[in-house]
This record gives structure tokens, C-alpha cells and sequence, in this order.
């Protein structure tokens, strides 16, 4: 007990010397360093994140900011370098095309340049968030190795079979695509896609082949003008009939009218008939034939440069 009572009087005694002192109020209260950490000097502070890079956090005192500044000679040296980089920013800029991140391509897959042009292609899509349609006539693509160039031609928006080619350019909406083939086309031309375009390939081949969801014959027949003359037999055989074909004949022992409504009415024009006013008749694919008998790219160590009508670069492809 006596010793706790000791401790609290030095206690005491060591705080009356302080307070006489001048306790919170001495000078060095207020500064508590031997030397402050910092002075008049530059500090630089290096942050991550954002754009990168290093900040210059400067404390200065007012004496040396006239340091800081740049005489007449080094600001005119300054912004010489400034517009320097400007023109230089401009011309980099001009040398790419308006359609350049607005349409992509891809899935190149070559057979060699000089050996038949089999499955040779590429793929164009047009970017969802475009806002308007793409006109991809006259764009072309050329090899910086081997001078390779091809150029994407016109097409029909909706073909038919010993159609002549038309002068209709190929506009792709946003997300649309284009499946560009070197070989020559079935049909003599380049087309899109729609819900009828099975039928097309029942006498031809298509590389890669068309899609095969034309609407059931069974599906059809109310359509047809006849269909209240057909009896239950001819309804029975509709029902057994795939999709996409045409027929040529149908069986004897059906009627008439019943073979008449199968070799008249299923096929691809009765089709587009039907349905080229829905819609959802038109498929977003289109498939572009180049007309060519040869490969045009090589199949490794490629270069290849996607460049628009003004010879202006969209894209460039290595492989």
C-alpha cells in the first residue's frame, strides 16, 4: 500500500514540473520532429490503376515555383512537340477505314493458294451494336505476301433457281454475317438465306450446306388453293413427306388433284410464295461466292488486310 502511494505522488510531482514548463503550450509541442518529413523538395509518387503511370506530387514553397516554369523558348519547344504528335495521331487515324470496329472478320480457312477452292472461306458479321445496315459490296481482302486479292460482289436478296446475276449490293444489319466462299456458286450468284433456301440444294451441293427447316408439306397444304378437293389418302401421304424436297410425280393410286398438289405446290417457289412475307422468312446469313476455281490464301504464315472501297484498312488478320 505504502508503495502505491509513492508511485502516485512521483506521478504528481513529474506532472507539476511539465504544467510550470508550459505543458501543451511549449513550442516543441507544436513540433514534435527533430526535422520535418518533408520539405521544399519534390516528391514522386507512383499510383496504379486508373491510367497508370507515375503522379508528381510537388510541395513547393513559394520561392522555388518560379523554378517550375518553362522559359518562352522551352514552351514554344513544348508545344512544337505537342502539335507534332497531334498530325502524327491524324494521319494514323486517316489511313483506317469509318467501317473499322463496325464489322469483323474471321474463321479463314484456306486450302492453299493454286489448289481447287473446295471449302475455302472466311466469315464477315456486322457488329450487334451497329446502328444502321453495312453495305459490304466492294470490300475487299488481299494477301501482303503472296498479292492475293478478292472482292466481295453483289447478290440477290432473294434468289431463284437459273437466276441471272443481279446488280443488288449486300448490306448486312447488325449481327448479321456473311459466309464468303472462293469456289463458284451452285446458282450463279451470291444469295441470302431464308426458310425455303433447303429446297435449293436438293439437285446442287452447297459447301457448307443450307440450312434444312423448310416448313413441313403436311404444314402447307391448307395454303394451296385446291386443298378442300383433296380426299383423307392424299392428307395420309402429305403427312409421310419430308421437309425441303420437291417431287416430280407422286403415286398413281392417289388422285388427280392429290398429285397435282404434290408436284405443283411442294417446292421452293410455292414456298417463298407462302411465306416471303413473314417476318421471320429471311434467315441473317448470307453466302457470297468469290466465282473462283483455285484457293487464293496461303495456309500458313498468312498476312491478310480486310480494306473498304477507298482502299482504307478495317482490319488486319496474321495466321
Amino acid at each position: 500500500m505504502d508503495d502505491l502511494k509513492w508511485f502516485i505522488a512521483i506521478i504528481i510531482i513529474f506532472g507539476a514540473i511539465w504544467f510550470a514548463g508550459g505543458g501543451i503550450f511549449r513550442e516543441s509541442s507544436k513540433d514534435p520532429y527533430v526535422q520535418p518529413i518533408i520539405g521544399d523538395t519534390d516528391v514522386d509518387i507512383e499510383t496504379y490503376g486508373g491510367t497508370g503511370g507515375t503522379e508528381s506530387a510537388t510541395e513547393t514553397n513559394t520561392g522555388s515555383e518560379n523554378t517550375q516554369k518553362l522559359s518562352p523558348t522551352e514552351q514554344k519547344a513544348l508545344e512544337a512537340l505537342r502539335k507534332e504528335e497531334e498530325t502524327r495521331r491524324t494521319e494514323e487515324l486517316a489511313k483506317f477505314s469509318p467501317l473499322r470496329g463496325k464489322i469483323n472478320l474471321s474463321g479463314f480457312y484456306p486450302v492453299g493458294s493454286g489448289n481447287s477452292a473446295g471449302e475455302e472461306k472466311f466469315i464477315l458479321t456486322a457488329f450487334p451494336g451497329n446502328t444502321e445496315k453495312i453495305d459490304i459490296t466492294g470490300l475487299r481482302v488481299e494477301s501482303a505476301l503472296s498479292g492475293s486479292e478478292a472482292t466481295v460482289g453483289t447478290g440477290a436478296y432473294l434468289p431463284f433457281t437459273g437466276q441471272s446475276k443481279t446488280d443488288e449490293h449486300i448490306f448486312l444489319a447488325p449481327g448479321e454475317t456473311a459466309i464468303v466462299l472462293t469456289r463458284r456458286s451452285p446458282l450463279g450468284l451470291s444469295f441470302k438465306l431464308n426458310k425455303c433456301s433447303g429446297y435449293l440444294q436438293q439437285f446442287q451441293q452447297f459447301i457448307p450446306s443450307l440450312p434444312s427447316s423448310c416448313p413441313a408439306p403436311r404444314d402447307e397444304v391448307y395454303r394451296a388453293n385446291n386443298w378442300r378437293d383433296l380426299d383423307e389418302t392424299c392428307f395420309d401421304y402429305i403427312d409421310t413427306l419430308p421437309s425441303c424436297q420437291r417431287f416430280v410425280n407422286a403415286p398413281s393410286y392417289l388422285a388427280p388433284v392429290c398429285q397435282k398438289h404434290i408436284t405443283e405446290n411442294i417446292n421452293y417457289t410455292s414456298c417463298v410464295a407462302f411465306h416471303k412475307n413473314e417476318p421471320d422468312f429471311y434467315y441473317p446469313e448470307w453466302r457470297v461466292y468469290l466465282g473462283r476455281d483455285a484457293g487464293l490464301w496461303r495456309t500458313k504464315r498468312e498476312i491478310l488486310r480486310f480494306i473498304d472501297a477507298n482502299v482504307k484498312v478495317i482490319q488486319t488478320q496474321a495466321y
